[in-house]
């Protein structure tokens, strides 16, 4: 179905239809027709038509994107021998259309919703990360774990080392008295 947004008569007037009325700008210097509070249903292919001595038209698609949501790394582990692991990591969003891309304590490794990796003292990583992405935004969900394959999640490692931090004073304080 094809709606019109807008009229414009060359040093006329500019009639706006509804359901854009309030929401459009257009410059009749540079033909720049900009849509403001854009909405999922404003989503589609637009067209514009020329008219001079013939009519020209040209095409335009419009996406509309929600910001990503909070996506989540689910762990398969499988020991192969006493000092490694197979590791298998799922990141999933709730939406379509959006790009995982995986990096770990180097730099990125990965695209793709899956990163299955050999662990092995020698090609270890403290961390893995997958992040969500699409034109508009991006999230991350980061799994840490320590050799040989002990796994945690990010809130967990913090809860540790604050454990720590509160426990060490607490002991060298016992072992002085």
């Amino acid at each position: 179905m094809k709606q019109k947004i807008l009229e414009y008569e060359y040093k006329g007037s500019t009639i706006t239809y509804s359901g854009y009325r309030g929401r459009v700008n257009f410059d009749n210097i540079t033909g720049a027709l900009q849509i403001y509070n854009i909405r999922k249903e404003d989503e589609g292919v637009y067209y514009m038509r020329v008219m001079k001595k013939t009519e020209e038209e040209y095409k335009k698609i419009l996406n509309v994107f929600d910001p990503v949501s909070q996506p989540t790394i689910k762990i398969e582990k499988t020991e192969t021998l006493p000092d490694s692991c197979h590791l298998k990591l799922s990141c999933k969003g709730e939406q379509k259309n959006v790009t995982y891309t995986w990096f770990d304590d180097s730099n990125q490794i990965e695209e793709g919703d899956v990163l299955e990796r050999i662990i092995t003292p020698k090609n270890k990583s403290t961390f893995y990360t997958c992040q969500v992405s699409n034109p508009i935004s991006r999230k991350n969900d980061t799994v840490y774990f320590t050799p040989p394959c002990t796994l945690a999640r990010s809130s967990g490692v913090r809860w540790i080392a604050t454990l720590l931090v509160v426990i060490a004073p607490i002991i060298h304080t016992f072992l002085l008295t």
